[in-house]
């Protein structure tokens, strides 16, 4: 899993960078400043005003002073936190009694969710910080389960440092392990569980407050979900984003396995209850991506199969578990399955990036970068330099030596443009090219698969 994941993030600079928003992480994870500050293609503000994530300098720091770049950090940060989601998910079966019926049923199915599962690599293919927030989940459920505390309260604290919204992700946790420990007459455990729960919501509210108050400038709200007061909103579209969630292979098989294990115990269901209010917000988002759960944003519906698991190994050491539930847990994670999907040419499937991670090439990324920062340093070193454009993929690169404006994408007048930098396989490659040939421009001088195209003076 490590490497499939790392290797898939290095494949993407070499060849499809972007800088929203991995170009963007893989700088400040290689910053070494503890307020995030953006860099300037994407503009003044803190990386706070967007999202409050100490997380990202804790992780990004220490090996940065080592020397390592951001790129490569990027790569270990994504390759840990999925290998951390399988190790979580194998801990999680792997605690049940070995003598139950289904014990390596259910290992299987684990196996699925932690390491096959399409949502996983839908997420992959859009490098994002966030995979931590279900490491840490899973693990934290894992260690409840173990009665493994210390790593339980770990996982949990390390949440709120994930991202502003992680005393949430910690909160849901504690109420699925509450539902777990409750048994009529014997509530201690569950009671101190639904405490933590209160606490991390608390934790969350006051990460909300400080953002606000220390970090203006970003209303991430507004931006991902609520719009312009929520105007976005119709009967009609609340209508077609609930259609498309039920057929959405992502969703749907979680949907079918809570209904089938509910006839067997209201604890399988919690772990989808609790996130319902979530699920909402998503597809009441103005953003299509949340309401589709598309990108990384499918990822909360492995959660609820992940409890089952956990509901399972507790069901079977009192003995009350049957073969069933392990049948229909590992029939959900065949369900969601990347393979799976593949082999049956499903919309949406993500399969390509595991194959993709192990086949495209690459590159030099270090020395692709320094090429560019050198090329741009030499060009604006004239008295009268002209316009510098760069795609995406460029940005990714070098997001401290652009811009807003210098960064160009397909719909973007390059006219004016004396220098384009383009990366040979990014999304705009093709469209840019032929605009640059139009305009006018050649191509001058390239490493790896950073080009430069220049305008000739006249």
């Amino acid at each position: 899993m490590f490497i499939v994941h790392a290797r898939w993030v290095l494949t993407h600079f070499s060849n499809d960078g972007y800088l929203y928003d991995s170009g963007w992480l893989a700088y400040l994870f290689e910053s070494r400043d503890p307020l995030l500050h953006n860099p300037s293609a994407i503009g003044a503000l803190s990386f706070y005003a967007y999202h409050l994530s100490p997380h990202i300098y804790l992780v990004g720091a220490p090996p940065a002073s080592l020397g390592l770049h951001g790129f490569q950090i990027f790569a270990i940060h994504q390759g840990m936190s999925f290998a951390l989601v399988f190790v979580g998910a194998w801990r999680l079966a792997t605690a049940a009694p070995r003598e139950s019926s289904a014990y390596w049923m259910v290992i299987a199915g684990a196996v699925l969710l932690g390491a096959f599962a399409n949502a996983l690599f839908q997420a992959a293919g859009y490098p994002h910080y966030e995979i931590a927030m279900l490491a840490l989940s899973i693990l934290a459920l894992a260690a409840w389960v173990r009665d493994e505390r210390w790593l339980f309260a770990v996982a949990l604290v390390w949440l709120v440092l994930v991202r502003e919204d992680g005393g949430f992700y910690a909160a849901y946790i504690c109420l699925v392990c509450a539902a777990l420990a409750y048994e009529p007459g014997t509530s201690g455990r569950a009671i101190r569980l639904v405490i933590a729960a209160v606490a991390g919501v608390c934790l969350a509210v006051m990460s909300l407050v400080i953002k606000a108050g220390l970090f203006p400038g970003f209303d991430t709200f507004a931006f991902n979900f609520s719009g312009h007061h929520w105007d976005h909103l119709t009967a009609a579209l609340v209508v077609d984003r609930l259609g498309a969630a039920v057929v959405n292979p992502n969703v749907l098989p979680v949907l079918v396995g809570c209904a089938v294990l509910a006839t067997r115990s209201v604890k399988y269901v919690a772990g989808f209850a609790l996130l319902v209010p979530l699920y909402a917000l998503y597809m009441m988002s103005v953003r299509p991506n949340h309401a589709y759960f598309t990108l990384y944003f499918a990822l909360p519906w492995l959660l609820p199969p992940m409890t089952w698991v956990a509901v399972y190994v507790v069901r079977a050491r009192s003995g009350s578990a049957r073969t069933m539930e392990a049948i229909v847990i590992l029939a959900v994670a065949l369900g969601l399955a990347a393979p799976v999907h593949a082999a049956l040419r499903l919309p949406r499937n993500s399969w390509y990036v595991a194959q993709l991670a192990i086949q495209r090439p690459v590159v030099d990324i270090r020395s692709m970068q320094q090429f560019t920062v050198g090329v741009l340093r030499l060009y604006r070193g004239d008295a009268d330099p002209g316009r510098v454009c760069a795609s995406m993929g460029i940005a990714a690169l070098v997001p401290n030596d652009l811009r807003p404006h210098d960064v160009v994408d397909r719909e973007v007048r390059i006219s004016d443009c004396q220098m384009l930098l383009l990366l040979n396989g990014d999304m705009d490659y093709g469209p840019l090219r032929s605009k640059a040939e139009r305009d006018g421009l050649r191509m001058a001088a390239w490493r790896w698969t950073a080009e430069v195209w220049m305008r000739q003076k006249q």
